[in-house]
């Protein structure tokens, strides 16, 4: 069998396809206290898409934080057309969220489709409370080389389909 590599719009594919299962699975009706079977701090949930002039760019996440900020546990998905197409998939391994409602997410690749990013640091920032919602590039580093918790990139994509649900502001 003949294996395929992955072509310029693969990554945003894997972001849309994992778009539309979060979706589909969320909770009907459920609070955020009923997420992952019990209370968390910090929640955030959701798959969004920013098309843009200067191109197309998708992140899904699935993520919580018990406690403290680096006691955080869930999986992001992130993918874009802009430079030579790509789509990364990570662990979660810290995330905050100010009054504001702007939340930091940081951790390490596993896997890596169109570049070669597996085992390198993450980190992205999400707009929760904007409307529209928007998310930022994501900032990736050698492993060490990204503090905990810290954002992405300065440029924020504003969303323009799909979405994000996320923890009250207060933690509650």
């Amino acid at each position: 069998m003949e294996r395929r590599g992955a072509g310029p719009g693969r990554g945003v594919a894997v972001v849309g396809i994992l778009g539309l299962v979060l979706v589909s699975a969320s909770a009907a009706g459920a609070s955020p206290d009923d997420w992952w079977f019990g209370r968390s701090r910090v929640m955030i949930r959701g798959a969004a898409a920013s098309e843009t002039p200067s191109g197309n760019y998708g992140l899904g996440i699935y993520a919580r934080n018990n406690g403290a900020p680096d006691d955080a546990w869930g999986q992001v998905r992130f993918g874009e057309d802009a430079e030579s197409g790509h789509g990364d998939a990570g662990e979660v391994r810290c995330l905050t969220r100010d009054a504001h409602g702007l939340m930091q997410v940081s951790g390490r690749l596993f896997a890596s489709g169109g570049r070669n990013d597996a085992g390198r640091d993450f980190a992205v920032t999400i707009d929760t409370q904007s409307t529209p919602q928007r998310f930022s590039g994501v900032r990736l580093g050698t492993p060490g080389t990204i503090a905990p918790c810290s954002g992405g990139t300065a440029d924020l994509h504003p969303v323009t389909r799909g979405g994000f649900e996320s923890s009250p502001p207060d933690g509650r």
